[in-house]
């Protein structure tokens, strides 16, 4: 996976530079720990190498900010403050072993299913906290982390992105879902969900 994130940083400095930097530095792995103790919950592999790698996005001043879609990385102390949050509200439909590593404005969360048990373990779910009760819980998004990784540097290297003379991303949407469905197969075994 390092390799992916390598290639994705370097299709961030090709598109956009203020995007890249509105990502933090990554966290080490002793801090990561001590967030899994002091939160008792124990991270997938995946999501440790991706917090390695960056910290989550903040706004920048030009209000670039590293954004999948409609969302952005939490700093992974917030992904533990949501994921808390969620567990002691008792949220319709969130299991126990979703852990939100992706966060819109609208309240929708992308969960990664961390159960071992679970036939979807290390998938990417929407967690729509206004539709939940729709869709009978979090969807299918994305197979895995690195899946979701290979599917955004696609979207770059096959024009789904582009930044514009303002530094906005332009979005063709119908190549967005195309380069998805290709790298995540074992989504459509599932309920659909182009939120994402």
């Amino acid at each position: 996976m390092k390799q992916l994130l390598l290639e994705l940083e370097n299709q961030l400095k090709k598109a956009n530079t203020t995007v890249l930097n509105s990502l933090n530095s990554g966290i080490d792995i002793d801090k990561i720990r001590n967030l899994e103790k002091s939160n008792d919950f124990e991270l997938i592999p995946e999501i440790i190498e991706l917090y390695q790698w960056k910290n989550g996005s903040h706004f920048t001043d030009s209000g670039n900010y590293f954004r999948i879609k409609k969302g952005t990385l939490m700093p992974l102390s917030k992904a533990f403050a949501e994921y808390n949050g969620f567990i002691e509200n008792e949220f319709e439909y969130f299991h126990k072993f979703y852990f939100p590593i992706i966060e819109s404005i609208g309240g929708e969360f992308l969960v990664v299913e961390c159960d071992k048990k679970s036939e979807m373990f290390g998938m990417i779910l929407n967690y729509d906290i206004m539709y939940v009760f729709m869709t009978n819980g979090a969807t299918p998004v994305y197979d895995s982390i690195p899946s979701m990784i290979r599917s955004i540097i696609d979207r770059f290297l096959n024009k789904a992105y582009i930044f514009n003379e303002k530094g906005k991303c332009e979005i063709d949407y119908d190549l967005e879902k195309e380069i998805i469905d290709i790298h995540n197969p074992n989504v459509k075994k599932y309920k659909a969900n182009d939120s994402y």
